[in-house]
């Protein structure tokens, strides 16, 4: 696997979990106050596993099923060695071999049709060498994020080390008697240091809490008290592992706009539902004190930064007042949104987790394994064999074209297009008066439809009584039927070549 194609799968993982974060923000305005803190901040890990996990169950419910480019690439994940279906041979194609075909299977009475194939194949290559200079420029960027983190962090540790801790003081008896409220028994070192600009928990293995020495003398013990109970909540809650593993995503996905405003929410999230378990080793009075303690380090310090080893007690200023509002009307949900909160969380888990059903032009469930392992891989190569060649000189109806496929799928064509553009289900083509609308693109007649299989068992098929040549005859459409001894159908196009064809 090659850098462009670990590219091309973040591109298409990152595109999915995009439409993943929408619904999520959708029903977080919805349910807004209705839901505790802890609902909120949790939901967001649907969108950790599935840029984590790089495989999904398919659902009909699925909301990818609506967007016909999510539905066309779920067969191309998968992937396969070559071999042959029923005598036919499936190969890599080269930009120069399908020059060859197009000249010699297509004859010169549409030898223009041959020629616009060729210009395709040049396009796409011309398209997948920007692909790669893409790759490359993400790569870039990722590694630059990448070391600028892992830079900063080793400098503070390297700066951290040579500070003190203290055993003494009535800042560290405040951090001992907050251990012992919240059940921790591990020694955490408190350093007070000048080079951080806020409260913070930091490091994973051995974690330290790091005080500001601007910070004494202005505020009072309660305040220490609430931000020693904020800091020992991230740690009994592992967040800075979680910061990390948000890093590292950020950091994959840094050119996704909508994934860095889901990333923002998420850490936002993560901060109130630490405040909610902070609150709940105080008493019910002591809340407003708690909030007034965030408005006292904000006069303190103005622009907190996030970076992935430390946790912090602040955030902006703007999320701030929403943490106010939370921390004053904090209580517990009623079982009534309880269980909607359940119910919202497995619908977004069905219809955004999970991926697009599998259309394909054959019966999965009919296949051997080594079928299927081909057809796989000429989904993304090409196919060659023998089969017929439907040439259609009129428009015709979409009720028409499709039960064609229909019959052509039923009989198990190995592949089918319609003007070199690969077919995986029926429902992909579609007539009005001027012409097809096959997946994205439209065509005006005249149209060629290709099948690669028995020519016989395919001719048999659509010249049943009921069938879809009786059908096209009967509604005017002049149309012939050749079959071919070598017959070449085109692989299907992956999103990403499909996307930069637009360009």
């Amino acid at each position: 696997m090659n850098i462009t194609s670990i590219f091309e799968w973040i591109l298409l993982s990152s595109s999915m979990t995009s439409v993943l974060v929408i619904l999520i923000l959708l029903v977080k305005s919805v349910l807004k106050d209705k839901i505790g803190a802890g609902w909120h901040y949790s939901i967001w890990f649907l969108m950790i596993l599935k840029l984590t996990i790089p495989y999904a169950p398919t659902s009909a419910f699925s909301v990818f099923n609506l967007i016909p480019l999510f539905t066309r690439s779920t067969s191309l994940t998968k992937d396969g060695s070559l071999g042959i279906i029923d005598g036919l041979e499936v190969m890599e194609v080269s930009q120069e071999k399908v020059a060859f075909f197009g000249e010699t299977l297509l004859g010169r009475s549409i030898e223009r049709f041959g020629e616009s194939s060729i210009i395709l194949f040049h396009k796409i290559s011309d398209k997948t060498n920007f692909l790669n200079v893409l790759a490359v420029f993400w790569l870039s960027g990722c590694m630059i994020l990448l070391l600028r983190a892992i830079l900063y962090n080793l400098q503070l540790y390297r700066k951290i080390t040579k500070e003190s801790s203290y055993h003494t003081g009535d800042v560290y008896h405040i951090l001992d008697e907050c251990k012992k409220v919240m059940g921790i028994g591990e020694d955490i070192p408190l350093i007070l240091t000048e080079h951080v600009q806020m409260p913070a928990l930091f490091g994973f293995i051995k974690p330290k809490i790091l005080i500001p020495t601007a910070l004494f003398g202005r505020l009072s013990k309660d305040d220490f008290k609430y931000i020693m109970l904020h800091e020992l909540s991230h740690l009994k809650r592992k967040d800075i592992l979680v910061n990390w593993i948000i890093f590292l995503l950020q950091t994959l996905h840094w050119f996704n706009p909508i994934l860095r405003y889901g990333f923002k929410r998420m850490k936002q999230d993560c901060e109130v539902a630490c405040d909610t378990k902070a609150l709940s080793y105080i008493e019910v009075d002591e809340y407003k004190n708690y909030g007034y303690t965030i408005i006292n380090l904000l006069k303190v310090f103005s622009k907190p930064c996030w970076i992935p080893g430390l946790t912090g007690l602040l955030t902006d200023k703007n999320h701030v007042k929403r943490r106010i509002h939370m921390i004053c009307r904090l209580e517990q949900p009623s079982w009534k949104y309880k269980v909607i909160s359940i119910c919202l969380v497995v619908m977004i888990a069905v219809t955004g987790f999970t991926n697009a059903e599998m259309k394909m032009g054959v019966n999965e469930d009919t296949l051997s394994s080594r079928e299927k392992a081909a057809i796989f891989s000429e989904m993304k190569t090409g196919i060659k064999g023998k089969g017929l060649i439907i040439t259609l000189n009129q428009t015709p109806k979409t009720e028409h074209i499709q039960l064609m496929i229909e019959e052509l799928v039923r009989v198990r064509a190995a592949a089918i297009s319609i003007n070199d553009i690969r077919i995986m289900d029926p429902t992909d083509v579609k007539s009005d008066e001027n012409g097809l609308h096959i997946k994205s693109r439209y065509f005006t007649a005249p149209y060629t439809v290709k099948a690669v299989g028995h020519p016989n068992t395919l001719r048999s098929e659509i010249n049943e009584p009921k069938g879809s040549v009786i059908h096209l005859y009967r509604s005017g459409v002049d149309f012939s039927i050749e079959s071919m001894q070598d017959i070449f159908i085109p692989k299907e196009y992956t999103i990403i070549e499909n996307l930069l064809s637009l360009i």
